[in-house]
């Protein structure tokens, strides 16, 4: 499969598609009407109906443009969104801070961070209670979740076992990775949610951060106008276990 090929099928979810005529049904009306004395004349070519014309209208457009443009494909290629977070292709990663600098906030309890959501916070049932809670400062409202490092749960680059943060709002995007190199970026579906899993470190800058840190195996996800992120040493098969156990 070609670039191309695979940039027009990453962009096939963000466009809202006409709803495609039933032709065959269509060409079965025609058949059977037509009169058998007139089945030798040139079989006439249908007139596409306007709905499947605009969308192949549009992926004409859209094929040329990206052949043509390396700009537009860099564009599309080196930036992605879900929810609150802000997934960005760079050359090289900026200065980051230790990756033990956590910044995650104010420790707090769970109920004190159930009242700072505004409802009830998700937790990963397969690790059981978390070891802490923060509060995150200011806007979107931010709570962290953290999880030592066990048998079965290695110790991440943010030395942790297991960190999952829970943003409200899925609209404007506060939180920003910065990924360079060779990095996979993966599209998964957390019990159904789009996601994506970042396959290898990167940087991220938390909202209120002065500066971006490390971060290693991250997922990402967005269900009921609330981003996780959940970062990990874990591989995708595990990390995916983990996140869906988070409720």
């Amino acid at each position: 499969m070609t670039e191309l090929e695979r940039e027009l099928i990453a962009l096939r979810d963000e466009f809202a598609w006409p709803p495609t005529p039933d032709l065959a049904a269509a060409v079965r009306e025609r058949i059977t009407a037509e009169p058998r004395a007139r089945a030798r004349r040139p079989w006439p070519v249908p007139r596409l109906a306007p709905a499947l014309a605009a969308v192949l209208a549009v992926l004409i457009a859209l094929g040329v443009l990206l052949a043509a443009s390396s700009g537009v494909r860099a564009t599309l290629r080196d930036w992605l969104g879900i929810g609150s977070v802000r997934i960005t292709r760079v050359e090289r990663l900026p200065d980051l801070a230790p990756a033990r600098e956590l910044g995650l906030g104010r420790r707090a309890t769970i109920a004190a961070a159930n009242r700072h959501l505004g409802s009830p916070i998700a937790t990963v049932h397969a690790l059981g209670r978390p070891d802490a809670v923060y509060l995150g400062a200011g806007r979107p409202v931010r709570v962290s979740l953290v999880y030592v490092a066990r048998p079965g749960l290695p110790a991440g680059t943010a030395g942790v076992g297991a960190l999952l943060d829970e943003l409200q709002g899925e609209q404007l995007q506060f939180v920003e990775k910065m990924v360079a190199g060779r990095v996979p970026i993966v599209r998964v579906r957390v019990n159904g949610a789009p996601g994506y899993f970042i396959a290898g470190r990167h940087a991220v800058m938390l909202p209120n951060e002065l500066r971006p840190r490390l971060a290693g195996n991250t997922l990402v996800w967005v269900r009921d106008a609330v981003s996780y992120r959940l970062e990990t040493g874990l591989g995708a098969r595990r990390a995916l276990a983990l996140a869906r156990s988070v409720r």
